[in-house]
């Protein structure tokens, strides 16, 4: 596998120290057009490591040998984002919006720097474009979604949770806060569906035998009865 696709692989499955090692490799090797994907990618991880000078020199670095890259342009943004230079990000947002108006990236620093400026109405129309674009993160569905549902815009909240249920039907936590939300809603049968979905994935995660345990509704379900007895067991 090629060394960068490889450090992007290792990434999504959180395996962060053969991500690093892959990353180097690509640098490392004679072939320079990867090079700029395994610095913004390297970039990333150290962002969310709170490493953010060392996130900077990779993203200068990109920067050096194409100024135009527009990964490293939405990167910029979210560093500056994670920094709480949200001025700063929405203008790379801006920026990257030209270089890269169909990626939903763009949309996404746009509406995490009108968050923190505190200007929700815009964040809202950035968030809804950031759904248009297909999110290939699932983390950006459950963050969109509950941004909505704190506005109140149930409507909005239930089409992120859809469209990233629809990319990522096996993710418990998107099933779980997706079941949490139409409990919320009074639609038990339905939020019930989604915790099971969730339990079947995740037998052990315990805050899906919460989201069981606090219905009565649910309290003579078959599943209900398992949670309790693995719950006695953990006690024990």
């Amino acid at each position: 596998m090629d060394p960068s696709v490889a450090a992007s692989y290792y990434r999504w499955s959180k395996d962060i120290d053969n991500s690093l090692r892959m990353v180097d490799e690509a640098l490392r090797n004679d072939e320079s057009y990867d090079d700029n994907y395994a610095l913004v990618g390297r970039a990333q991880i150290y962002i969310q490591k709170k490493k953010f000078d060392l996130a900077q020199n990779d993203v200068d670095r990109v920067f050096k040998n194409n100024p135009d890259f527009a990964p490293a342009i939405t990167t910029q943004g979210f560093l500056y984002n994670e920094k709480g230079e949200f001025k700063k990000g929405l203008e790379f947002s801006d920026k990257a919006k030209k270089n890269w108006p169909n990626n939903w990236r763009p949309f996404n620093i746009a509406g995490d720097a009108l968050v923190g400026l505190e200007r929700g109405d815009e964040a809202e129309l950035a968030y809804i474009e950031t759904i248009k674009r297909n999110p290939s993160w699932w983390l950006s569905y459950d963050e969109i979604a509950t941004f909505h549902i704190k506005r109140k815009r149930l409507d909005l909240a239930e089409e992120a949770f859809h469209k990233g249920l629809g990319k990522f039907p096996d993710n418990a936590i998107l099933l779980r806060h997706y079941a949490e939300f139409l409990l919320g809603s009074n639609r038990n049968e339905q939020a019930l569906n989604y915790l099971i979905k969730a339990y079947k994935i995740e037998p052990q995660n315990i805050k899906v035998w919460i989201s069981f345990l606090r219905v009565d509704e649910f309290k003579n379900e078959p599943i209900v009865s398992e949670i309790k007895k693995m719950a006695l067991e953990k006690i024990k």
